[in-house]
């Protein structure tokens, strides 16, 4: 794998409205060596996404209640990208109930919030990212 891609594959994007959240996530991920790109509301992650700012493949922190679009809406419009396949959404709630139904399609993990501490966040990214 050529540098470029080692560098293509460790892009994250954390979409989230709480500022602690976003920039403790962020911090993190940076000390992992990952290049991180953050945005607050889902409409705004869309915008970045659909720029050459943030190279694929990425992986995808969804914030899943936020005002705006909400966790779904945002996955149906990100689902109906060409890229969509390049994308890995790792869904955060802090509510242990998501909406009924079974498996979020586009979803690749469920993590609560107050779960998540900095080895699982390291194992989630050596997965996907």
């Amino acid at each position: 794998m050529s540098s470029g891609e080692v560098q293509r594959a460790r892009a994250v994007l954390v979409v989230e409205d709480d500022l602690d959240v976003r920039v403790s996530l962020a911090d993190a991920i940076e000390a992992t060596a990952r290049r991180v790109f953050v945005a607050v509301a889902g409409t705004e992650a869309l915008r970045r996404l659909e720029g050459s700012d943030i190279p694929r493949p990425c992986l995808i922190f969804l914030d899943w209640k936020r005002p705006g679009t909400d966790g779904r809406e945002f996955l149906e419009r990100l689902s109906a990208r060409e890229d969509a396949a390049q994308l890995a959404v790792i869904v955060l709630t802090d509510d242990s109930t998501l909406p009924s139904g079974g498996p979020i399609p586009g979803v690749a993990e469920l993590a609560l919030k107050m779960d998540f501490d900095f080895d699982a966040l390291v194992g989630v990214l050596d997965k996907y990212a």
